[in-house]
């Protein structure tokens, strides 16, 4: 059987506030590798105004301990860098030729994002007792503009692109703002900045929606905003998300890129069979691992086992390490298993009804993770049926997942199998007409 390469589509009176009120986090600001002997952590290519420039670390110098404790382990480091805050004390033990050397000083905030097409404020959002780092990018020249408001995909990841401006979403927000459009994006729990708040991989769905929706009350309460044009773009699993926050807090409109129109249980045998046959797997092959996995996900996404139970049965505790759903703990494909079970009983029509704003649905002609069309057609359909002329669906051709552009469906297959699909692809191939598309209907529909 060829290897799976199972893609997923990878929120009280509210107060929003600018300015200093949620830390930035640190970095150290340097390459690091582990040593030959294993002993310390070698240094390299320094960043300027960085921690480890402030703290006159070298370029090749071997750090011993930080804060009195001995490294010599990568990712250690790396977890307990990602722990610092701006600002706070630190102390580090290098060795510099045949000599150690203390060095303190104090941690330095990762650099903030700019775009030369407007202002970039950093924010929070208070949730749950905890903090969530906001981003709102302000167009140049435009009083009370129209806003988007990102609603990321699945997985656990910043979108603070501090580091990048070639970043494919960060090449969205800077086409929007250079089109009039203000833009916000809010971490999800437990990621970047934000504070007080659980790990994002041990939350459920719900629990992310609802940081979400508070998001958006607090979107609404900006001065610099116009509230009564407020869009939605759900990216991915964000699609989903999107209409279940606007059921609750109007919007003017939703735009889905790379989303469905299922339960998470259809969405996943439909992956799975599509995806092989994409990737050249024979149609029987094909069947026989649907009808091997379709009892293992009914059991967990419809009848919400944990995969403690799951594992009692010996197919189904052989299946999971292979790929689909693939587990760690109580984690199932990076996320508490919980996560994808919510997401399954979630009725996606229900919230399209009661949200009643315009829908834009576009789907990637060549998007591995949401693989077919229809579901984008299907949103559109759904809206329309309910709210006549509010829902619209479109392809965008040649582009994959990410907002790239690819030669064809095969031919992306072939740079993924080769390893030629990198970020570095991505960002050299950004489809800008997802620009173009979206803008083009938000004007078309602003409220005067």
């Amino acid at each position: 059987m060829k290897k799976l390469f199972f893609l997923i589509i990878c929120i009280a009176i509210s107060t929003y506030s600018f300015g200093q009120n949620l830390e930035r986090k640190g970095e150290l600001g340097a390459r690091i590798a582990a040593t030959e002997d294993n002993n310390g952590i070698l240094i390299q290519d320094i960043s300027p105004n960085s921690t480890a420039s402030i703290l006159t670390i070298e370029d090749g110098d071997i750090l011993l301990s930080v804060d009195g404790e001995t490294t010599n382990d990568v990712q250690a480091l790396e977890a307990k860098t990602s722990t610092w805050r701006a600002g706070q004390a630190i102390e580090v033990k290098v060795r510099r030729g045949e000599t150690e050397i203390l060095l303190k000083g104090l941690v330095q905030g990762k650099p903030l994002e700019e775009s030369k097409f407007g202002i970039v404020k950093y924010g929070a959002v208070e949730y749950d007792q905890g903090k969530l780092r906001s981003i709102l990018h302000l167009p140049k020249g435009v009083e009370n503009p129209p806003v988007i408001f990102f609603l990321q995909g699945f997985s656990c990841s910043s979108i603070d692109f501090y580091y990048s401006d070639t970043e494919p979403i960060k090449r969205l927000v800077n086409g929007w703002m250079e089109n009039g459009f203000a833009v916000f994006r809010v971490e999800k729990p437990g990621i970047g900045d934000c504070q007080g708040l659980p790990n994002c991989e041990d939350i459920g769905f719900h629990y992310e929606v609802a940081a979400f929706k508070k998001a958006l009350k607090d979107l609404k309460k900006i001065p610099e905003i116009d509230p009564e044009n407020i869009f939605l773009f759900g990216h991915s699993l964000g699609g989903v998300t999107a209409p279940l926050i606007a059921a609750e807090v109007p919007v003017r409109g939703i735009i889905n890129y790379g989303s469905v129109a299922t339960t998470w249980y259809e969405y996943l045998l439909k992956v799975l069979r599509k995806q092989e046959v994409i990737s050249g797997t024979d149609y029987v092959t094909v069947e026989e691992n649907v009808r091997t996995r379709g009892p293992l996900l009914y059991d967990y996404l419809v009848k919400k086992m944990p995969p403690k139970e799951l594992e009692k049965n010996p197919t189904y505790k052989a299946l999971m390490p292979t790929g689909l759903p693939q587990r760690d703990g109580d984690r199932m494909i990076g996320r508490h298993y919980s996560f994808m079970q919510e997401i399954n009983e979630t009725n996606i029509t229900t919230a399209f009804q009661k949200a009643n704003c315009y829908v834009l649905a576009l789907h990637g002609e060549c998007d591995l993770n949401a693989v077919d069309e229809e579901w984008a057609k299907t949103t559109a359909e759904l809206v329309n049926s309910m709210y006549p002329g509010k829902g619209l669906w479109k392809i965008l051709s040649r582009t994959e997942h990410g907002f790239a552009i690819v030669p064809s469906m095969k031919a992306y297959v072939s740079l993924r199998d080769s390893g030629r699909f990198d970020d570095a692809y991505m960002r050299q191939n950004f489809n800008p007409s997802i620009i173009t598309e979206t803008v083009g209907w938000m004007k078309s529909i602003l409220k005067s």
